[in-house]
């Protein structure tokens, strides 16, 4: 959904441009309540908060790491970009050559607001990671922050709280009367939105997308590992595809050209560096853990 946003964004033009756009945000919606979702059974198998914290941000860092150097390689030798300073600048602020990647500042402050509302209490956990992220969402709003830095927040705990009371969650969520339901009310909020431009409809309409979204997967018989996959590999496709939109666009004339050499790009890139990220960051963070034990000891 993200990636199609992207394309619409400078390959098409009119209602298409604005109809598709609209995915990008909820792409995020839903890619932050499956990683909401996910670090609910991550955390609770956990036995030292700070030592998953570590775990969960070097599973951020070493992918971005990978991807970095993928995107560099192909912007440099494939679309002939000059070699710069920029390029240190962009690898030390945590962004993809070309753009800001805001989602890995708010995925690793996500991960420290629930970190530290499980510390305070562990079976209060969702009430409380909610209390924070509303804090961060009043604040952001309040220094005046562009909306995509925190309009989607909400919907990591609100996966967080799906995880937590996943047994009752999953009947009503296959129910086709509370699809129906959940459904209408996005409706509502995202037409009310787009009439009355209102900051708390927006950040409702996300939140009824989210579970009009996991009801739907419900329905079709997901299950709760196929949901945690998707919102674990899905980083990868996030950071590359958007440190190639514009430059392929911009770069080749035509829009079906520029198109697929888009989507294999990101596919090709993605895939590769899945492979080489996932056991390095498993590996480094076993080695980190383990000397703090031994040193613990």
């Amino acid at each position: 959904m993200i990636a199609a946003s992207h394309i619409a964004q400078f390959a098409s033009g009119g209602i298409a441009n604005n109809f598709v756009f609209l995915w990008g945000g909820m792409g995020v919606a839903v890619f932050f309540m499956l990683s909401g979702y996910g670090n609910y059974f991550s955390v609770q198998k956990a036995t030292d908060r700070f030592k998953w914290l570590i775990r969960r941000i070097i599973q951020i860092l070493i992918p971005f790491i990978f991807c970095f150097i993928y995107v560099t390689a192909v912007q440099i030798i494939f679309f002939h970009n000059p070699v710069s300073w920029d390029y240190l600048r962009n690898f030390i602020t945590l962004s993809i050559p070309g753009t800001t990647t805001w989602y890995l500042k708010i995925q690793i402050l996500l991960y420290a607001l629930l970190a530290l509302a499980v510390i305070i209490n562990r079976d209060r956990s969702h009430y409380i990671l909610c209390g924070l992220v509303i804090i961060y969402i009043v604040v952001a709003y309040c220094i005046k922050m562009n909306d995509y830095w925190y309009m989607t927040s909400l919907c990591f705990p609100l996966g967080y709280m799906i995880g937590k009371y996943k047994d009752k969650f999953t009947n009503g969520l296959k129910s086709l009367p509370f699809l129906i339901i959940s459904g209408g009310l996005f409706s509502v909020t995202f037409i009310g939105y787009r009439v009355f431009g209102s900051t708390v409809l927006q950040i409702t309409y996300f939140l009824f997308l989210a579970i009009t979204v996991a009801s739907l997967l419900y329905c079709f018989g997901m299950s709760s590992k196929v949901l945690a996959f998707v919102g674990k590999h899905s980083v990868y496709v996030y950071l590359i595809h958007i440190g190639f939109v514009e430059r392929c666009y911009d770069k080749i004339n035509n829009i079906w050209i520029a198109t697929g050499v888009y989507v294999l790009l990101t596919a090709f890139g993605s895939v590769i560096c899945s492979l080489i990220s996932e056991p390095m960051s498993k590996c480094l963070s076993d080695r980190l853990l383990k000397s703090e034990n031994e040193k613990a000891s």
